[in-house]
C-alpha cells in the first residue's frame, strides 16, 4: 500500500489496527535510511579530513578513532547482537564525554582570552596618545656620543 493512502485512511480513522503499524514501519525505515546516508557522508568527510591534516600530536585521538571504526563495523555488520550494539553505544558515549571534557577546557581558555582582549582593547585608547615621535637620526647620534664619550677603548667596548 502507498504511504499516501495509509495516511489518508489513518486520518479518516479506518483500519487503524492494521494501518498504524504499517505506517510506523515505513516511517522508521525512511528515518533509518536517512540516518545511514547521513552517517556515511559524515564518516567520509571525517576520514578525508584526517587524511588531509596531521593530527598525530593530539593526545587520545588514535584510541578514539579505533573505537569509532570498531563501532561502525559492528553497527553495519549483518547480524550484530543487541549486546554488541549496546557495548558500542557505551564506548562511543565514553569517547564523546572525553571530547566534551577537553572542549570545556578549551572553551574556558577561549573565553578568558576574549575577556583579556576586551580589556586590552578598552585600555588601548588610553596609551595611544602617549607615544611621541622619535627622530631616529638624533637618537642614533646620542647613542654614539654615549658609547664614545670615554677616551678609554675598553670602556667604549663595554658600552
Amino acid at each position: 500500500m502507498i504511504i499516501k493512502d495509509l495516511v489518508k485512511e489513518i486520518n479518516q480513522g479506518k483500519n487503524l489496527g492494521r494501518n498504524l503499524p504499517v505506517y510506523m514501519n515505513e516511517l522508521m525505515t525512511l528515518h533509518n535510511n536517512g540516518a545511514n546516508y547521513s552517517m556515511a557522508f559524515h564518516y567520509y568527510a571525517f576520514v578525508e579530513m584526517l587524511m588531509e591534516n596531521d593530527f598525530s600530536d593530539i593526545d587520545g585521538l588514535e584510541d578514539a578513532l579505533v573505537v569509532v571504526k570498531k563501532c561502525i563495523d559492528v553497527c553495519y555488520k549483518e547480524k550484530a547482537t543487541v549486546e554488541e550494539l549496546n557495548e558500542c553505544i557505551k564506548e562511543l558515549d565514553d569517547v564523546r564525554n572525553t571530547v566534551i571534557s577537553k572542549m570545556k577546557i578549551l572553551t574556558s581558555y577561549t573565553d578568558s582570552f576574549q575577556i583579556y582582549e576586551y580589556i586590552i582593547n578598552r585600555l588601548e585608547g588610553k596609551y595611544n596618545n602617549l607615544t611621541e615621535t622619535v627622530d631616529e637620526e638624533e637618537f642614533a647620534k646620542r647613542i654614539m656620543q654615549y658609547i664614545f664619550a670615554d677616551q678609554d677603548s675598553a670602556a667604549s667596548n663595554a658600552k
